[in-house]
């Protein structure tokens, strides 16, 4: 993860993906005025629950970054899953 001003890590804010006829988008907001821009004609967009990340996030303009990630889910969480979108134009 990249450094910023003040030795805090930066992050990222992504909005809700873009579907159409022609495929899907999704942006991702980068701090310093950074995006990232990515489509494509398929894809799998899974919603779920992880056990035990049932509190409210982390302020994370003002939280440490110990709590940041104490409080998060990583890829090695558990994850039930509760509803997936599967974008396909040959299905």
């Amino acid at each position: 993860m990249k450094r910023v001003a003040g030795g805090r890590p930066g992050r990222a804010w992504s909005r809700a993906p873009s579907v159409s006829d022609c495929g899907w988008t999704f942006q991702l907001d980068l701090l310093r005025s950074g995006e990232l821009f990515v489509s494509g004609v398929s894809a799998e967009f899974w919603v779920g629950d992880v056990p035990g990340c049932d509190e409210a996030p982390p302020d994370f303009c003002t939280d440490p970054e110990a709590t940041i990630r104490a409080a998060l889910a990583s890829w090695n969480s558990p994850f039930e899953p509760v509803h997936a979108r599967f974008l396909d134009p040959e299905v």
